[in-house]
């Protein structure tokens, strides 16, 4: 009998202790944003990674209000019921992963030095294309002032030869943010995105993948027509280019599938050359009489 009793307070005993650890997981993929100011006072924000995340605040992965220090300097997603109580974790999943995160400052001295690790661009966890030896993903950060200029995204990479487009500015593993150190408060909004190594960012805010093979180019050879078939909405321009480098044929921008006309050029080797805002696809071109 004792022993039955024993048992009665022993099992709801472990069962609290087993939801207790159950309320807490680490999602798939952690990215560390660490913040250094002026004075040398330190805070950390996560993104994150998780299939099972939601839109509300799962508190399994932590993303929960957690009362802050007001005296301290403090980066944060956002702010909950007042500036004592703020979010400094962000999980989401392979849908939403791209969007933008804006991360806010509470006291603080500039300049502001930003870390982190480029390694985890390189995790198999993330929802993205495997390019090894390129990583899976990078961060776009937008913000304000002298060091981001509008329109202008800061890319976040340590490969920055191998992206799909010529950055205006990248940077690995840390950033310096200069400002005014006799003035209290940190001078810079900025928003953070995680996004595909080889996207192109089509201003909507929205991860366009774009890879070699994302265009169609046929026939190949070819008598007289040649088609420019996009998988996908792509502003593009073409031109036809000979042996000499001289271009013989082009258009203004489109953004819809293409018939040109070469019937009139003689047989040959020619190069067709597709260029958007942010890449440049070149191919190879047979003309020939009959084939």
């Amino acid at each position: 009998m004792k022993k039955i009793f024993c048992l009665l307070y022993i099992i709801p005993f472990l069962l609290f202790i087993s939801s207790c650890f159950a309320q807490s997981q680490t999602p798939a993929w952690l990215f560390p944003i660490m913040f250094k100011d002026y004075n040398g006072e330190r805070d950390t924000i996560y993104i994150g990674y998780d299939r099972n995340a939601s839109l509300n605040l799962d508190t399994i992965f932590g993303e929960k209000p957690i009362k802050i220090d007001t005296s301290k300097f403090n980066s944060v997603f956002f702010f909950w019921g007042g500036q004592d109580s703020a979010v400094k974790t962000i999980v989401w999943d392979s849908t939403y992963l791209t969007a933008g995160n804006s991360i806010s400052f509470l006291k603080g001295k500039m300049p502001l030095t930003m870390y982190w690790y480029d390694t985890l661009f390189y995790s198999d966890s993330l929802p993205f294309p495997n390019l090894s030896p390129k990583p899976r993903g990078r961060g776009n950060l937008t913000c304000g002032g002298s060091i981001c200029p509008s329109g202008n995204d800061i890319i976040l990479t340590d490969m920055p030869g191998s992206l799909p487009f010529v950055p205006n500015f990248t940077f690995s593993d840390s950033i310096v943010f200069p400002g005014d150190s006799t003035q209290s408060g940190i001078s810079v909004n900025m928003s953070l995105r995680i996004l595909p190594f080889n996207s192109l960012d089509n201003g909507t805010g929205i991860a366009e993948l774009f890879e070699e093979n994302d265009f169609n180019i046929f026939p190949n050879p070819t008598t007289d027509i040649v088609i420019i078939q996009p998988h996908q909405q792509v502003q593009y321009s073409y031109s036809i280019i000979n042996v000499l480098g001289e271009i013989i044929a082009n258009s203004a921008i489109i953004n819809k599938e293409a018939r040109v006309d070469i019937s009139n050029l003689s047989d040959g080797l020619y190069l067709i050359q597709l260029k958007g805002s942010h890449f440049t696809v070149t191919r190879k071109l047979l003309k020939v009489n009959n084939f």
